[in-house]
C-alpha cells in the first residue's frame, strides 16, 4: 500500500486553505456587500411593494432599482418578519 494522500485528502485541503480567509474575517471582502444587499431587498419587499419577481435594491439613481438576482426566497422570509 502506498502513502499517497487520497484525491478526497487534497480537494479537502485546497478547500479549506482557499476559504481560509473567511474564516479569519467572515464578514470581510465583498461578503458584506452581499449582506446588505439582501438586508435592502428585504426592507424594500415589505415596505415598498410585496412583488418577489422585481426586487428592489437601494442603488436607484435614475433607474427603477430592480435587480437581477435569484429568487428572492430568503429576503421574502425576512420581509415578513421585518413586518
Amino acid at each position: 500500500m502506498s502513502k499517497r494522500p487520497s484525491i478526497t485528502v487534497l480537494l479537502l485541503g485546497f478547500f479549506f486553505l482557499v476559504q481560509l480567509p473567511l474564516v479569519v474575517q467572515p464578514i470581510g471582502g465583498g461578503h458584506i456587500w452581499r449582506q446588505a444587499d439582501t438586508a435592502s431587498v428585504a426592507r424594500n419587499l415589505a415596505l415598498e411593494s410585496c412583488d418577489p419577481f422585481h426586487p428592489r435594491v437601494d442603488v436607484r439613481q435614475h433607474l427603477t432599482g430592480i435587480t437581477g438576482m435569484e429568487f428572492p426566497v430568503y429576503q421574502s422570509l425576512a420581509g415578513l418578519l421585518y413586518l
